[in-house]
């Protein structure tokens, strides 16, 4: 419930979350850069210890983490990412291991774009135009109570169908007799603004709640 996050910015929460250090201590400041220095994560920990370790990123797909050893990238594609997930889990076996998925499913530069069903299940029987979140906020258009509502429906939704996906993992380890024996840390980098805070939609660089917390 009191989760924050050191800066809204992807690279930066990412290390300073698996290696508990501020962005001013491992040195990651912006979008785009690398540690200088070597520093112990959750992943060397556990490398130590015997655990294979891997990410499968949509994102920060060349951010270098201590302790990982194998880095793939599905760049804006959840689906694929979890496809990837599963054929990495079935070749572990019993073999204990560390895995990092970084989903982009309800991080928008653009436009929040879900199933169709999921916006059928959340959405009711609206009708939804496409919002370009860039554009908007660059001609300063007018948003009514209305598109807000259906921009925060839409990106419910997308979260929606990512919980559908991430539903495909949990299955598999409770068939194969692993899900008592995992643990599960669902979190994120950051949160969006969803023009809550002087008609921003974006999250960097927010220094509110709604990103922050």
């Amino acid at each position: 419930r009191h989760a924050y996050t050191p800066l809204s910015a992807t690279w930066p929460a990412l290390l300073s979350m698996l290696t508990s250090l501020y962005p001013s201590e491992h040195g990651v400041t912006y979008n785009g850069m690398n540690a200088e220095h070597s520093y112990h994560s959750i992943a060397t920990h556990l490398l130590e210890l015997g655990y294979e370790t891997l990410s499968i990123m949509g994102n920060a797909g060349s951010l270098k983490v201590p302790g990982i050893l194998a880095n793939m990238k599905f760049f804006n594609r959840d689906f694929k990412i979890i496809h990837q997930a599963l054929k990495e889990l079935k070749k572990h076996g019993d073999e204990p291991f560390f895995h990092w998925y970084h989903f982009m499913g309800v991080h928008a530069e653009a436009e929040y774009k879900p199933k169709e069903w999921g916006l059928t299940i959340l959405g009711g029987k609206d009708k939804y135009k496409p919002y370009i979140l860039g554009e908007i906020m660059k001609n300063q258009t007018p948003m009514s109570a209305d598109d807000i509502r259906k921009i925060k429906t839409l990106y419910a939704a997308k979260l929606y169908c990512l919980d559908f996906e991430l539903k495909k993992i949990f299955d598999y380890l409770k068939a194969n007799g692993q899900w008592d024996n995992t643990m599960i840390i669902v979190t994120s980098d950051h949160g969006e603004d969803l023009y809550d805070h002087k008609k921003y939609f974006y999250h960097y660089p927010s220094l509110y709640d709604t990103s922050l917390k």
